[in-house]
């Protein structure tokens, strides 16, 4: 029970004490008219309030329902780890589904070196074929550039999480990192290159040259080539690629 009440000629009172009564209390209590008009005006700011309204006074407002309709999630902390070496850390995510491609692909995934934020796309016809594509991108390394992945940053993906993914990692001696569930923004990196890959798939496929949807897969790949070969504000603006050669 939250409150109660009484009948009388007709209608229906509820006592003083009663939760219902104060909550209603505080709902009719007088407000003045700076206050009204912000509520009536779907709570703009004291400064859009005040060019709006010039009769009414430059007072502050203290409304509860801003700070509950307008409150956002704070901010997470920027990452402060700094890899020393080409591939100590790999961070991957996968995009998609999206409308088959021309070639059937519905998604592509990332790898993405933490030195040189130099990135390596598979396209993807289903996420089942993750680990095939880490186990080939996996090979490349060791066999290209004679280094070793120590760590792999992803999220809880069932793609990542596979017994046959964390029993390939586990024997090749990889740690892996995984971002709690939900929380896209620990896996930053991996998301925000998704981002930039495909802010310039629509940029030089979509719109500039007004290629059909069904060709986003070959947009994607050509963003890649061109983002692995412009300056990176992470190492200064040089070149990414001449980082992950092997003599350096």
């Amino acid at each position: 029970m939250i409150g109660e009440g009484f009948h009388l000629h007709g209608l229906y009172y509820f006592t003083p004490d009663s939760q219902i009564a104060k909550r209603f209390q505080a709902i009719s209590a007088p407000i003045n008219k700076h206050l009204l008009w912000h509520r009536c005006l779907a709570h703009p700011s004291v400064s859009v309030l005040n060019k709006a309204t010039s009769v009414l006074s430059k007072e502050a407002l203290n409304c509860e329902t801003c700070h509950f309709s307008k409150s956002f999630r704070l901010p997470f902390k920027s990452s402060v780890s700094h890899t020393t070496q080409k591939f100590e850390i790999v961070h991957s995510d996968v995009w998609g589904p999206f409308s088959a491609s021309l070639n059937g692909f519905k998604y592509f995934v990332t790898f993405i070196d933490d030195f040189s934020r130099v990135t390596w796309v598979y396209l993807l016809k289903s996420k089942c074929e993750v680990f095939e594509n880490f186990r080939n991108f996996h090979t490349l390394v060791t066999t290209q550039f004679s280094a070793k992945i120590k760590i792999f940053c992803s999220d809880n993906g069932t793609e990542y999480m596979s017994h046959i993914m964390t029993n390939y990692l586990s024997s090749n001696g990889i740690l892996h990192q995984t971002s709690c569930v939900n929380m896209p923004q620990q896996n930053g990196i991996a998301e925000r290159k998704n981002h930039d890959l495909l802010e310039k798939t629509r940029a030089i496929i979509m719109l500039q040259m007004n290629v059909p949807k069904p060709f986003w897969s070959h947009g994607v790949l050509t963003a890649t080539h061109l983002i692995n070969r412009l300056p990176s504000r992470m190492l200064d603006f040089k070149v990414l690629l001449k980082f992950c050669r092997k003599d350096n």
